[in-house]
Formats: C-alpha cells, sequence, structure tokens
C-alpha cells in the first residue's frame, strides 16, 4: 500500500514484477489500483492505514475499471481514470482491510 496526499494506492505485489516510475517503463500508477472509499464502503481509519504504507495488505470490495466506467464520469476525469487526475486505470471500493503479516503469509503457503 502506498500513500499519496489525495489518498491510498494499491502496488503490484510482488515488487519485481511492479512498475518502476520512470520513462522506461512508465508511471507506477499503471501497475496501480486507486483505493476508493465510497457510500457503500468501510470509511478509512488513517492512524492504521498511515502504520501500513509500504506493507502487503488484503483487501475485499468492489473492483471498477475504465471500461466499467460510465461514458459521462469518463469525460470528468482529466486522464479517463480514477483517483486524481483520472491517473489509475482500476479502483477498489474497499469493505475491509487487513494488514498480512508474515506470519499470515507463512500459514497460508503451507
Amino acid at each position: 500500500m502506498n500513500a499519496k496526499p489525495e489518498g491510498y494506492e494499491l502496488l503490484h505485489d510482488p515488487k519485481s514484477e511492479r512498475r518502476g516510475d520512470d520513462e522506461i517503463e512508465g508511471p507506477i500508477y499503471q501497475s496501480s489500483v486507486w483505493l476508493a472509499f465510497g457510500n457503500g464502503s468501510i470509511q478509512p481509519h488513517q492512524a492504521a492505514l498511515e502504520r501500513w504504507i509500504g506493507k502487503r495488505v488484503r483487501e475485499q470490495g468492489i473492483a471498477q475499471t475504465t471500461n466499467t466506467m460510465p461514458i459521462a464520469s469518463r469525460e470528468f476525469h482529466h486522464h479517463g481514470g480514477f483517483g486524481p487526475y483520472g491517473f489509475w486505470s482500476a479502483r477498489l471500493e474497499a469493505y475491509s482491510i487487513q494488514r498480512v503479516t508474515s506470519e499470515i503469509r507463512r500459514e497460508e503457503s503451507v
């Protein structure tokens, strides 16, 4: 998970497959998802989210891509996507967020 001044994004994991943030690989938001908190979702617990920046998290919610976005909404976003200025091609409206610890990863790998 990563923080932006306007909100949060979920970065691709594993990091080795994540896009860089340079001219060759392109902007990092192209391999990430904007995290949305809307009317039907949970509301963010800012202190917990700030502690989880750079950590692995598990999200459950409703995913939306630019292909499922109404045309009228697309015209509003400068770059046709989600998040600030419409840079992200997908968003997840979260129902739950869980920090994934190394202990949880070990249990799940068995």
